[in-house]
């Protein structure tokens, strides 16, 4: 009812008016310069944000280099003999490579059964960038359906490396081999992009194509591919710890634990015990 409306919006005010009124000292531009202050605060709060999610996307690089590379190094590097002068320099020379690298991007994608890994770095002043994709099914053959309804064969595995934008190093890897099998190194040109004088410290261009597996392969990658990677490393040697990397690409069964021996104190008193119950059974016969 309209009069029912006017009356409690009346008590409404009366209620209002009850209440002390305060009266703000600031002048109207004052008010100006106050919301413009809030308004600084919140940039500065966005900014705070911004610097938290970019330091977020920057971590996980740091934490691939030291939970991932790191032990992948040090197990294959442990591999080495220490034998000889020599031997030590090579081990050095290795350390200080090591120490030279810095990854940039490390992305890993899961597209069915497919991995598709892609990382960048710097390494001694160049900058590298690798790409791995890697079917799951070692032993099938791989079909595409390309767009125009044709099903074409593709890799189980393929790789590529570039150091400075040349590609030095690659494979393609098909199950059933055949002609479009590739695995190919730039041995000569690689020496000369990353340094003679390095590569003749580390003995040779082998241990730097090792090295350089051991910071791209993808650590998901089956054993049976390992072989067929250009770096000339083997499963043994590219495996790590399970607890290091999470997944251990060599898949071996655990060790048998040792079958426990009795000690001698323990063996004397069943023989004691063993003699009496031969002589009682001799004794019945």
């Amino acid at each position: 009812h309209p009069l029912f409306h006017c009356v409690g919006g009346c008590r409404e005010m009366d209620a209002l008016s009850a209440e002390p009124i305060n009266y703000s000292s600031l002048e109207a531009d004052e008010f100006e310069n106050l919301s413009d202050d809030d308004a600084e605060g919140n940039d500065e709060e966005d900014g705070q944000e911004k610097n938290v999610d970019a330091a977020d996307e920057e971590r996980p690089t740091g934490l691939i280099q030291d939970s991932l590379i790191r032990p992948r190094f040090e197990h294959w590097l442990a591999q080495h003999p220490v034998k000889t002068p020599i031997d030590s320099s090579r081990r050095e020379a290795l350390q200080d490579l090591f120490g030279r690298l810095q990854v940039t991007s490390y992305n890993m994608e899961v597209l069915s059964s497919e991995r598709c890994l892609a990382i960048e770095f710097s390494l001694a002043g160049r900058t590298g960038c690798y790409t791995q994709r890697t079917h799951a099914d070692v032993s099938s053959a791989v079909w595409l359906l390309t767009k125009g309804g044709v099903m074409e064969l593709t890799p189980n595995i393929a790789s590529k490396l570039e150091l400075d934008e040349v590609a030095l190093i690659g494979c393609e890897h098909y199950t059933d081999g055949g002609a479009r099998e590739r695995r190919w190194a730039d041995e000569t040109q690689l020496g000369e992009v990353i340094g003679t004088d390095v590569v003749e410290k580390l003995g040779g261009c082998t241990p730097l194509l090792q090295f350089l597996g051991l910071i791209c392969m993808d650590e998901g990658t089956p054993a049976a591919y390992v072989d067929a990677l250009p770096f000339k490393l083997t499963s043994a040697s590219f495996a790590v710890s399970e607890s290091a990397v999470g997944n251990d690409v060599s898949s071996k069964p655990p060790a048998k634990a040792p079958r426990p021996v009795a000690s001698s104190k323990a063996a004397t008193a069943k023989a004691a015990v063993s003699k009496p119950h031969r002589a009682a059974s001799q004794g019945r016969k």
